[in-house]
């Protein structure tokens, strides 16, 4: 009794095994902005077939629009090159890529495992990329469909290394203000949309007009109201400052930075002469704050170096 049990179990399991099964090999995350990155999908044939014609997709959805350029790469082995067709194209919600054969039924695929894979660049942004196989037809010499697992899925972590926001506060009237971030586009209307119209200014013996930014540099910038700003991009983690004999215009790093772990090797700061602007006016400072500009003196020319901690 127990061996009449245990044969039909043993059939039934057989006959449920699948003829195809696809998997995915990829990496667990990639670099915002990075090129070069690969993923790829095995095509696993049971040795009880042989498949002579197919056609799946391979749909890629993400949390948010993220473009991502995929094209073929192919093994160097002529057989695959004759085999497959391998266009992709791009949709609204990510990208699909159809495999399919030639000429059905005039080229075998051998049981076995087969391998692919795709190089693709992820432009800017921060989010997960999942890719999952879809509409799948395979089938044998006779004509019959198989049977294929697909469920499969892939995760890619597409990340922004040190992506940030720093909410900068200012005041109404004039303010001293810095660069936090290493940003796309540093031009001050971008960065401070509510400033008035050129009135930022840089200092280096006397006051120039500017249009743009530069990090550890400090400039004088005008807004009719009291306000903020959200400023997005990756962390400026160290400055080398470049100082002149005399009075200074800097700014910080991303981080609250505190004076006393200014790197001064030649000593250069004139005790006591760093200063911030208030709305009370100035006011020696203690810390440099993200977004904010200094006067700071000199007594000859050199650099400073800021390291955060």
């Amino acid at each position: 009794m127990k061996r009449l049990l245990f044969i039909p179990l043993f059939l039934s399991s057989f006959t449920l095994s699948q003829d195809v099964i696809l998997t995915f090999d990829c990496p667990e995350e990639v670099p915002s902005g990075s090129d070069g990155n690969l993923f790829s999908f095995h095509i696993n044939i049971q040795e009880s077939n042989i498949v002579t014609d197919m056609n799946f997709d391979i749909i890629i959805n993400s949390n948010e629009y993220i473009d991502i350029d995929i094209y073929s790469w192919i093994p160097e082995d002529l057989y695959y090159y004759e085999l497959f067709s391998m266009p992709c194209y791009q949709i609204d919600e990510g990208l699909s890529c159809i495999f399919e054969t030639i000429e059905p039924g005039f080229y075998i695929i051998a049981p076995g495992t087969h391998t692919f894979s795709y190089e693709f660049s992820a432009l800017e942004g921060n989010s997960e990329v999942t890719l999952s196989f879809a509409n799948v037809w395979f089938s044998n010499f006779d004509g019959n469909q198989l049977e294929v697992d697909y469920s499969d899925l892939c995760t890619i972590q597409i990340v922004s290394e040190g992506n940030e926001e720093i909410i900068v506060d200012y005041q109404s009237d004039w303010n001293l203000v810095g660069l936090p971030l290493e940003v796309s586009d540093a031009t001050y209307n971008i960065l401070f949309p509510e400033s008035i119209d050129a009135t930022l200014y840089s200092f280096d013996i006397g006051y120039n007009l500017e249009t743009s930014l530069i990090q550890g540099e400090g400039y004088w910038l005008r807004f009719n109201d009291a306000g903020s700003t959200t400023i997005s991009g990756s962390q400026i983690n160290e400055l080398t400052i470049s100082l002149s004999e005399g009075w200074n215009l800097i700014s910080g790093i991303t981080n609250t930075f505190n004076i006393s772990s200014i790197q001064d090797p030649d000593e250069i700061i004139i005790s006591g002469t760093i200063y911030g602007f208030t709305p009370d006016g100035y006011a020696n400072a203690n810390i440099f704050e993200p977004g904010k500009g200094y006067w700071v003196r000199a007594n000859n020319s050199g650099n400073i170096i800021l390291i955060s901690e």
